[in-house]
């Protein structure tokens, strides 16, 4: 995923094209590691909506694996944010993980 354009469109535009694919993707590396990047940079909603959405689309638990790097990552930053939809997100996906059987993400929050 190109890096030339600034984070704020790439996080609006990143979401709108998640949300219209329903998080239906084949190729979901370089996506991810995207997501993980645009968090850095503040854009924690975003991502955690993305991951929302990839969580439901994906019918693949080694998916869900193979973004463990990226999920810890995102999550960090979500458990030190004071943002009350940051961590209600947080805890929306964490949820959907743990549905899938991903139960640290949650053990994750509950480290606040």
């Amino acid at each position: 995923m190109s890096k030339s354009f600034p984070p704020d469109w790439t996080a609006k535009y990143l979401l709108s094209a998640l949300t219209e694919i329903d998080g239906k993707m084949d190729s979901d590396y370089w996506v991810v590691e995207r997501m993980r990047e645009l968090a850095e940079v503040g854009h924690i909603s975003e991502v955690l909506e993305g991951f929302v959405l990839l969580t439901k689309g994906t019918k693949n638990d080694w998916d869900i694996n193979s973004w463990e790097t990226e999920l810890h990552a995102v999550f960090e930053l979500a458990v030190a944010s004071n943002d009350l939809e940051i961590r209600s997100l947080a805890k929306k996906l964490a949820d959907k993980l743990g549905d899938r059987g991903f139960d640290e993400y949650r053990k994750l929050l509950l480290k606040t």
